[in-house]
């Protein structure tokens, strides 16, 4: 009986130690987490098994352009305008890059941007006003000298010349120095990526509540999705198992970027103006790789949308 009784007292001695224990470790462990230190601990661990790892071989065909703080001391602060990014894809194809990857998104339209030769436009519509504004007061005062207008009938003509002719010349001179001043840098940017041809953008494929009509998503079918596509390995049905049609169960329709609706003007913005600089010039434009009817518009979605 008493051996039974202290085999009880023993059994429930050990109970209670190790529900103690028990709490005890469990508020250790707590406070360790509260303090980061199981954190840290990751952390060496993972940078242990880092330094086990083999370096990656870096291949020197690809070259990482990033925008540290010597760019920003040089070029200003960050974002860039895009005729500087514009800038830097026609050097960069004179230095021989076969293709580029953008890891920044274009998606809003930028700021107009000061011309390069904005000086020299607006000295020449000024000179230009200048010479139609002196030549007709020449002609008043020359008209007046000889006595073809007498003095009564001076102030009507001078002013019937200030309505009919200098306030034109004026307006037509304020007109040409707007229109001559400012740069589309969209356009510009956009002319600089397909004349490089091989260039890649990031592009949210997210839905961002875009709307697009039943002509937007055929004219990206058309020109962009199911168009100068080659895929003689089969990956991408084998990859994505979805072809892009006008199914409503393609949900990734209505995620397409708004650019592709700007596309189809601003592509025809490029073509007029390759053309009248073609016609102005008598030879061919300089940007020979634009063509009406083979316009590469691929860079506009990845390779995983086409």
């Amino acid at each position: 009986m008493a051996q039974q009784k202290k085999t009880k007292k023993r059994s429930s001695f050990f109970t209670s130690l190790g529900f103690i224990v028990l709490v005890v470790t469990a508020a250790v462990f707590s406070a360790l987490g509260v303090f980061g230190f199981f954190q840290k601990l990751d952390y060496r661990m993972y940078d242990f098994l880092l330094s086990l790892r083999r370096e990656p071989k870096q291949s020197e065909k690809i070259l990482f352009v990033n925008i540290d703080d010597e760019s920003i001391q040089a070029l200003g602060e960050w974002p860039w305008s895009r005729d500087i990014i514009a800038d830097c894809l026609l050097r960069i194809r004179e230095l021989g890059a076969e293709s580029v990857v953008f890891d920044v998104e274009y998606l809003s339209p930028s700021p107009r941007g000061v011309a390069p030769n904005a000086e020299e436009n607006m000295n020449a519509a000024i000179s230009a006003g200048r010479s139609d504004i002196t030549g007709v007061i020449n002609e008043l005062s020359e008209s007046v000298s000889r006595g073809f207008i007498s003095r009564a009938e001076l102030p009507a003509v001078t002013k019937d010349m200030i309505a009919d002719y200098i306030d034109p010349a004026l307006s037509n001179m304020r007109a040409d120095i707007a229109s001559k001043m400012y740069r589309d840098n969209d356009d510009y940017f956009a002319r600089a990526i397909q004349f490089f041809g091989n260039t890649w953008l990031t592009v949210n494929t997210r839905d961002v509540a875009i709307t697009l009509s039943d002509e937007d998503k055929a004219y990206a079918q058309k020109r962009i999705l199911l168009s100068n596509v080659t895929d003689a390995g089969g990956f991408i049905p084998r990859d994505i198992n979805i072809r892009p049609t006008n199914s409503t169960t393609d949900k990734r329709r209505d995620s397409l970027p708004r650019f592709i609706r700007s596309s189809r003007t601003r592509r025809e913005r490029v073509l007029r103006t390759s053309s009248s600089t073609a016609t102005a010039r008598g030879g061919e434009s300089n940007y020979s790789t634009i063509t009406t009817e083979n316009t590469r518009l691929s860079f506009l979605l990845p390779r995983f949308c086409i």
